[in-house]
């Protein structure tokens, strides 16, 4: 939730694989032990799905976006600057 999202804006200041691992673990772990079979999300990652309310969804789409932020930062690393 809010806690991958600000994890994955500190992520962006530079590569990171603890960030990505950390990131992309908990990914993970929320689409196998708490996706329902209707696709919804369960308040605790770690399982049994349940039926979750908006804050579990919204916080779920935070999760996978801030791993996806993750891995393509990893791929794509930005150039470095210098200042003159």
């Amino acid at each position: 939730g809010i806690f991958t999202r600000n994890l994955a804006e500190l992520a962006q200041t530079g590569p990171s694989s603890a960030y990505t691992r950390f990131l992309t673990t908990q990914a993970n772990s929320l689409w196998i032990h708490a996706r329902s079979p209707d696709n919804r999300f369960a308040v605790t990652w770690s399982g049994p799905p349940t039926p979750g309310n908006a804050g579990a969804q919204a916080s779920a789409l935070d999760a996978f976006n801030a791993a996806i932020s993750a891995l393509n930062v990893n791929a794509h690393p930005a150039p470095e600057t210098a200042l003159p």
